[in-house]
């Protein structure tokens, strides 16, 4: 009765509209769902390569919803299957899935599993040098004689007795004037002969002073006048003496390029290779080179390069400091505010693992020598020089973790120093001038580093801003392997004996992300006070990514 009452013409539509609908879904295929007999290929081991893709709409906007899988902007109208993508699918505006989502604004892409790692932080750091391994210089005063028991018309017997040469001619007079009756020095020893070794006391007309001397036999044979116009000498033939006076300058560097920092591979590094630039700005407070201590600045400028498709890099770095000056002089005091270049480093790495949460990287860094000579001057001249010519080599490992859907991120590095050919040592102990009298070593260093962080805010969208912040803290261990090697020589030591190192030290800090640049900044304390270096650290980073 109902079905009567239609008009005609509207059932022959409702009829015509469900023939049309039913046709449709007649020749719809079957939906597409997993083979429950076959595990899914989440990685498949080449691109999904889609025909005839159809041009991006200009209004259209992107969206990825899954972390494996993307689908094209515009879909073919023409009906067919929906395929499973795999990761290495690249939309039609050429960017992959994954790092669509992962990386908005990255740099150049080193590989399908690198993209999400490249957004963990660098490691910050901690070291600046072993300022425990010092060199000791006593003062030159000069040329002495021994004048012993009954030799001569000068003087008391058993002393040894200070002259000077007069230039220009082979005339050596006492510095007691003639017959020692004008105002004069001499040295009284501490033993019945001559013999290299401490001196204590220093006497003469109406001076005394205590301390610590040494002579130094200075290999020479020589007569002594009693002034520049006496013809009949003294005393003849009389073995000649440099009289120093002992710890009278004690520098805590007892080998060049330590004035600006030695090298750490671990100080805003990762495992990962990546294309950046970058500045590391430090302020060690309190640096241990003299008895009350320092401030050092110091700017390292650096490149990071990456080659073999991501898997590999070559960094290199020059550290430049104000610090105390090369080149020290007796009486003069310290200049803690010289500009000094430290040495120069190169670093290459390689992968050895990488997927999308971890990588596991080992590398070899190479310090070369580019940092001035340490230098010591007295009033006579140059007393002391430790050459700059030791190249070191650093092997390490270094892993980074960063887990999925986790803000968590965890690095770690394993280096040892060692110095390859050591520094040559030359002294004035003779008066003759500089000779070499033997070689030092830098002190092989084993450090050990870890540091767990994690993101408190991050920004996926594309364009300008502000992308993240983290936090990290770090767990700094360094340690000596060998002992020190000393170099004596006359009233010079180079070196210190015992001089072992076990150093732990603790950073903690802040990572902002602004685009392709990370801005970094923390500060470092000694957790062992015994065996510091500094008394704290303030660093700041730059990098930016390209």
């Amino acid at each position: 009765m109902v079905y009567a009452a239609i008009p005609t013409y509207l059932r022959t539509a409702v009829l015509l509209a469900c023939a049309v609908v039913a046709g449709v879904a007649r020749s719809q295929p079957p939906a597409v769902g997993p083979d429950p007999t076959r595990a899914p290929t989440l990685r498949p081991a080449g691109p999904r390569v889609f025909p005839n893709p159809v041009p991006r709409s200009s209004n259209v906007t992107e969206v990825q919803e899954d972390d494996e899988f993307a689908l094209p902007d515009v879909l073919d109208p023409t009906p067919g299957p929906i395929e499973r993508l795999g990761p290495d699918f690249r939309n039609p505006n050429g960017v992959p899935a994954r790092q669509a989502i992962d990386r908005p604004a990255p740099p150049r892409a080193t590989g399908q599993y690198q993209v999400r790692l490249t957004q963990a932080p660098k490691m910050l750091g901690d070291f600046f040098s072993n300022t425990n391994n010092c060199i000791i210089v006593g003062q030159q005063y000069g040329m002495a004689v021994h004048q012993a028991v009954g030799s001569g018309s000068i003087g008391a017997a058993d002393n040894l007795r200070m002259i000077y040469h007069d230039a220009g001619s082979d005339t050596w007079v006492f510095a007691g004037g003639s017959n020692n009756t004008a105002q004069g020095t001499y040295f009284t020893p501490s033993l019945d002969a001559p013999l290299e070794g401490v001196i204590t006391g220093l006497s003469g007309n109406g001076l005394d002073q205590t301390g610590n001397f040494t002579a130094v036999d200075a290999g020479e044979v020589i007569d002594v006048f009693d002034n520049d116009t006496d013809t009949l000498a003294s005393m003849t033939g009389v073995e000649a003496y440099q009289i120093f006076e002992v710890n009278k300058l004690v520098l805590p560097a007892a080998n060049p390029g330590d004035l600006v920092g030695r090298v750490r591979i671990q100080d805003n590094n990762s495992a990962l290779p990546q294309d950046r630039v970058y500045l590391d700005y430090n302020y060690f407070h309190n640096a241990r080179f003299t008895d009350a201590g320092f401030g050092v600045n110091r700017l390292t400028p650096g490149i990071e390069r990456t080659f073999w498709g991501g898997m590999a890099s070559i960094e290199c770095r020059i550290p430049v400091a104000a610090t105390l000056n090369s080149e020290t002089t007796f009486g003069e005091g310290f200049d803690t505010s010289n500009v000094e270049w430290g040495n120069l480093t190169i670093a290459p790495k390689v992968l050895l693992w990488v997927d999308d949460q971890q990588a596991l990287a080992a590398g070899l860094g190479i310090a070369l020598p580019t940092a001035d000579d340490l230098e010591i001057f007295s009033t006579a001249g140059p007393a002391l020089m430790v050459r700059n010519d030791a190249v070191h080599v650093i092997p390490y490992l270094a892993y980074l973790r960063m887990p999925q859907r986790s803000d968590f991120f965890v690095h770690s590095f394993l280096t040892v120093d060692v110095d390859t050919g050591g520094n040559e040592v030359w002294a004035n102990t003779t008066g003759a001038g500089l000779q070499q009298v033997g070689g030092v070593r830098d002190q092989t260093l084993l450090t050990a580093s870890a540091s767990l962080g994690k993101f408190v805010y991050r920004n996926f969208h594309p364009g300008p801003g502000l992308k993240g912040l983290a936090w990290t803290t770090e767990l700094h261990y360094t340690a000596t392997l060998d002992d020190a090697d000393v170099v004596q020589a006359g009233p010079f030591q180079v070196g210190t004996p015992d001089s072992d190192l076990s150093l732990l030290n603790a950073t903690v800090g802040g990572h902002l992300f602004a685009g392709n640049s990370i801005l970094t900044a923390g500060y470092t304390v000694p957790v062992n006070s015994d065996e510091r270096v500094f008394d704290g650290e303030f660093r700041f980073f730059i990098n930016r990514l390209y």
